[in-house]
């Protein structure tokens, strides 16, 4: 059995103070802040999921900040997520369209298009299909659809 951690902006704030029940004064979440991997020296899961519905984008709101949203299409997910180390290239990042966010609306507020764009910005090389209590389907994204460009330059899928 696998595990992989969903990112969900769970940080740590390494000067917490315990005895106040407080954050670090003047702390930045996210830039003071570490994931566990960070803290361990090492990643306690098999891969990471990232999520357009954490993520978010203009048709429907997510955790992210929009200054973060911004800076995960810029730079990626492996760098956002602080995992572009040698020690750290061999675990996945799967992404998912964030289906739970919109599973009531009667039309998905994103177009495939949409979706393989949020996908080629983060870096995204596995998108999670499906996700049951016993299982995650994945499929490898090994091109770009057709007429889909990376924008601000960065890696591109194969």
């Amino acid at each position: 059995m696998k595990f992989i951690f969903a990112d969900s902006l769970d940080h740590v704030d390494p000067r917490y103070d315990f005895i106040r029940d407080r954050y670090a004064a003047g702390r930045t979440p996210y830039w003071d802040d570490f994931y566990p991997h960070e803290i361990m020296g090492y990643a306690p899961y098999d891969g990471v999921l990232v999520s357009r519905g954490i993520v978010g984008g203009a048709a429907v709101g997510g955790k992210y900040t929009e200054a973060q949203a911004m800076r995960f299409r810029r730079v990626g997910a492996r760098t956002f997520l602080r995992l572009d180390t040698p020690e750290f290239a061999h675990l996945p990042i799967f992404g998912d369209c964030g289906a739970f966010t919109y599973h009531k609306e009667e039309l998905p507020p994103y177009t495939p298009e949409d979706t393989a764009e949020f996908y080629d910005d983060g870096d995204l090389r596995m998108a999670a299909r499906s996700i049951t209590s016993s299982s995650i389907s994945t499929r490898t994204l090994s091109a770009r659809p057709a007429g889909l460009r990376r924008r601000g330059g960065g890696s591109t899928l194969p």
